[in-house]
């Protein structure tokens, strides 16, 4: 069990942490791993056995679905309600990962494809990727819902002592550790 949230959280030990501190959250975000992979699979299999594409095709249609794919899964992972209808994302997020989507499905017709490594993609890929888009937001709400299928436990609150207050005001001056 992991305890120690300020390595996790990078220094900010405000930031809640997801309830990924044991083995079974840490398989199932592993789990997610594996959705992702699975799905990079799918791509490689459509470009190369529905599209007969070369390695340049296979690289082009890879980052187009990669992008997508996890630019997208934010609105799902973001809220513990279904996206866009019980829950409405904000338009600067909104914006943002539809941008990214667009610019990423642009990208290999403008003149910067070729230094990139990338090629034109037929019209029917994306008729696929929205279809792999589709299912992967689709699982990635079932496993949301799976993960959340019991509530979080709350920790009760900690008794507080008569200087609590002060201590916590004046934490931000202090030099030294305080002992606890």
């Amino acid at each position: 069990m992991i305890t120690d949230q300020s390595i996790i959280t990078k220094g900010a030990p405000e930031v809640v942490l997801s309830r990924c501190s044991d083995a079974p959250d840490t398989a199932r975000a592993v789990l997610e791993a594996e959705f992702a992979a699975l799905f990079d699979f799918a791509t490689f299999a459509i470009t190369l056995r529905i599209f007969h594409a070369g390695d340049t095709l296979v690289h082009t249609g890879w980052f187009v679905e990669s992008l997508a794919t996890q630019a997208l899964v934010l609105f799902v992972i973001r809220t513990r309600r279904t996206p866009f209808f019980h829950s409405h994302p904000s338009v600067p997020l909104l914006t943002a990962a539809l941008a990214a989507v667009a610019i990423g499905a642009a990208l290999p017709v403008t003149p910067l494809a070729p230094s990139l490594g990338f090629t034109p993609l037929p019209g029917g890929f994306f008729l696929a990727l929205l279809m792999m888009i589709a299912v992967y937001l689709a699982l990635a709400e079932v496993d949301k819902h799976w993960f959340f299928r019991t509530p979080p436990t709350v920790v009760a609150q900690r008794e507080r002592t008569t200087g609590h207050r002060i201590h916590r005001r004046a934490a931000r001056f202090t030099t030294r550790p305080r002992a606890r």
